[in-house]
């Protein structure tokens, strides 16, 4: 009985990756001939890993509303059977409240991660946050303690970690085959209008549908403002910059590879 606290671009993708299937993703996948193409048939041939969605909510209220949407489709995979709509939380603290859910996804903007995961924790319940864990090492020390005291699982999503290219690189360097590795070098280029930060806006959204109080949090108190809510990325205050956006994708790899 999973909760999912947030459903911008990355919640259905992860909804998917659970077993829903969002209609309208599902109808740009058939091809001109009216068969699934290869995306939609690998959707439908996962297994059945016996998740119900028991709760969503988020800041922008029609984006939880097409989350509960999600969860109750037809579109589910390994055969299984829709469910009913979940519950739609004002917020994540409601949902914590509930004892109708043993964990929760939280897919937020970065400086909801970690005080979510260590509200969640403290109620006992298991949690899936996504990358980047933290945005400050203090963050990082209480929610590890709060993880040691609680017992509660924490899994932190980082979207490369089945990626051919990092696992064959493991077997070569286990083998030995390039020798001592000594120095790794990365690096990212994303020099265009899109670049890692502009995510667009939602041309429904207004201050009737969005609780900004809500998505400020402990932040600063700024006037309302749709392209710091959408593009969140731009800012420190809560993102955590090309350091927690695209390298913890690069350092995630070598700590895979390298063990």
């Amino acid at each position: 009985r999973i909760g999912l606290v947030g459903n911008g671009a990355r919640g259905p993708q992860l909804l998917r990756g659970l077993g829903f299937g969002d209609p309208e993703w599902v109808a740009r996948k058939f091809q001109s001939d009216g068969k699934p193409n290869q995306t939609l048939r690998e959707f439908y041939d996962q297994e059945d890993l016996n998740v119900e969605i028991t709760g969503v909510c988020d800041t922008f209220s029609l984006r939880a509303e097409e989350a509960a949407n999600i969860a109750a489709s037809d579109h589910r995979s390994g055969g299984a059977s829709p469910q009913i709509a979940p519950k739609i939380y004002p917020t994540y603290r409601e949902m914590l409240d509930d004892d109708n859910l043993d964990a929760i996804v939280i897919v937020t903007p970065d400086h909801w991660h970690a005080k979510m995961a260590i509200a969640a924790a403290k109620r006992g319940k298991h949690v899936y946050l996504e990358k980047p864990m933290c945005q400050t090492i203090e963050e990082a020390m209480v929610l590890r303690n709060v993880l040691k005291e609680t017992g509660v699982i924490l899994q932190v999503g980082h979207q490369n970690r089945q990626q051919a290219s990092y696992i064959r690189a493991k077997e070569i360097i286990d083998k030995g085959l390039i020798g001592t590795v000594s120095s790794i070098e990365t690096y990212t280029n994303r020099n265009s209008d899109h670049g890692a930060w502009i995510r667009g806006i939602d041309k429904r959204a207004n201050e009737t549908n969005i609780n900004w109080e809500e998505f400020l949090g402990d932040k600063e108190h700024v006037p309302f403002d749709l392209d710091k809510y959408f593009n969140w990325q731009k800012w420190f205050e809560y993102g955590t910059g090309p350091a927690g956006n695209q390298f913890t994708h690069e350092f995630d790899c070598v700590n895979q590879v390298m063990n």
